[in-house]
């Protein structure tokens, strides 16, 4: 039984991989009959995509990156709460310091994704403005 099932998704894998295949030598036999100055216009609009995935796959890094932060941030909070309540101070600025530290990290992470938001803000208004063309 699991062996037709592997079966049949092998064939399946075979099917899709030749749809795609052919598919990607029809999209190339359409850019070839292009004239070349609508290549040039696709050839730019495929490196604007990329320009504007390569923004998107930083945002997901960084949304990563201020989630540890995030985490990390709460958790010496609740050190210091408890080196504070057992009269620890020693300990207590060690996790005030801590704190600090991973607060200006979270802020420049902050800073960088709003910085590549408004990039990526740019990138949609030159889509929205040429599509409205």
């Amino acid at each position: 039984m699991i062996h037709l099932k592997i079966k049949t998704l092998r064939e399946l894998v075979k099917k899709i991989s030749n749809f795609d295949i052919h598919n990607f030598e029809n999209l190339q036999s359409d850019y070839k009959s292009l004239p070349v100055n609508e290549r040039k216009i696709i050839e730019k609009k495929l490196k604007t995509e990329w320009k504007k995935l390569d923004v998107e796959k930083q945002l997901l890094k960084l949304e990563e990156v201020i989630s540890k932060y995030d985490h990390s941030f709460n958790h010496h909070l609740e050190l210091l709460i408890v080196s504070l309540r057992s009269n620890k101070i020693k300990s207590a600025v060690e996790q005030i310091d801590e704190t600090i530290k991973i607060e200006k990290n979270l802020f420049k992470t902050i800073s960088q994704m709003e910085q590549l938001e408004k990039k990526l803000e740019r990138f949609i208004g030159k889509e929205i403005k040429e599509i409205s063309k």
